[in-house]
């Protein structure tokens, strides 16, 4: 697995007129690349017991002899010989986001702040199924959002605005990360093949992973999350 990220965000303060503005302008860019492959088990060893399933006798290895005494030499028991085999899933989703927010300072006490994002992701996805087959997947999006408020500062002691960003914004990282490591999981169990089309884990797995780049990827998320409360104060998380 590798993944990069990079992050640059920059910070205006400028009167204009009898406002003043504080702009931050951020963009971002990451890949994420996972190639999960498959490995050949062999069993060389002699087997030295047997044991009973579905009511059939199989050859087994056992740590202890008749006499319940452990073995000697149990690394070498099944002498196993692991060999690396080919790829079952090549993937990898680059994302570009661009965010602008404006804070002005108006008369009389009030303040607007607005601001848009726009994230942009290309998925790719190479499967190797049991069979041999391979099948490529390949989905792009082009999100965005925004948002606008206004605030009136009644006394120098406090202002007429709640703030409960910080507080949906760890909502949605909670939550999105959660059903995508549920998904993920279920994925890991199943194998590659649960990603071909018609599975019943291809569609969730394709929603998930859109939900979790809605409104900004859960890294960029995170460190706004914590500029909001160590720097801006906003929120109580």
């Amino acid at each position: 697995m590798d993944y990069v990220a990079t992050q640059l965000t920059a910070y205006l303060d400028a009167d204009v007129g009898f406002t003043r503005h504080g702009v931050v302008l951020g963009v971002k860019y990451a890949e994420h690349r996972v190639l999960n492959g498959r490995y050949d088990v062999d069993n060389r060893g002699d087997p030295n017991c047997s044991f009973r399933l579905r009511g059939r006798l199989h050859d087994g290895y056992c740590i202890y002899d008749e006499h319940g005494a452990v073995l000697v030499g149990l690394n070498a028991i099944m002498d196993l010989h692991v060999t690396r085999d080919d790829f079952d899933s090549d993937y990898g989703i680059d994302t570009t986001s661009v965010s602008l927010m404006d804070t002005v300072d108006l008369l009389w006490g009030f303040s607007t702040f607005l601001g848009v994002r726009t994230d942009y992701f290309d998925y790719a996805n190479t499967v190797v199924g049991r069979s041999g087959v391979t099948t490529d997947y390949a989905y792009s999006d082009l999100l965005r959002n925004g948002h606008a408020g206004l605030v009136y500062a009644f006394a120098d002691w406090g202002n007429a605005y709640f703030n409960i960003v910080n507080e949906a914004v760890a909502a949605k990282v909670f939550a999105t990360e959660g059903i995508g490591e549920i998904v993920d999981t279920a994925i890991q169990l199943v194998g590659g093949t649960a990603l071909q089309t018609g599975r019943p884990l291809e569609d969730p797995y394709r929603r998930v992973r859109a939900m979790r780049l809605a409104e900004g990827a859960s890294d960029v998320l995170g460190l706004n999350l914590a500029r909001g409360r160590l720097d801006l104060q906003k929120g109580r998380i």
